[in-house]
């Protein structure tokens, strides 16, 4: 008889030591991800999403104040597509409005 009752005991504990292990690793990695500042492909994305543009959209607003030529702007974003180059205007917007996404 408690033979069969440490058998029952195992059997409940194992799957809870297993959750509980997965459960433990995603708290670290949440943990852990908040901690970790954001790269700049990151804050372009989140400052399209809060402003509700594209971030090809995004590239056309932050060329306004630099005056840069559609063609250029068209390469740039090409550019930031294939190889994750982001132009020196874009960083500039994506910084000025770094404030706006924290706040």
């Amino acid at each position: 008889m408690s033979g069969e009752l440490i058998y029952d005991w195992k059997l409940f504990l194992y799957p809870l030591m297993v959750v509980g292990y997965f459960q433990l690793m995603r708290y670290m990695d949440m943990r852990w991800s908040r901690k970790r500042p954001l790269t700049e492909d990151e804050l372009l994305s989140r400052l399209a999403k809060m402003k509700g543009k594209s971030e090809y959209e995004v590239f056309f607003l932050a060329a306004e104040s630099w005056r840069r030529a559609t063609v250029q702007i068209e390469a740039d974003f090409k550019r930031f597509l294939l190889d994750g180059q982001i132009p020196y205007y874009v960083k500039d917007y994506v910084r000025k409005g770094k404030g706006e996404l924290s706040g």
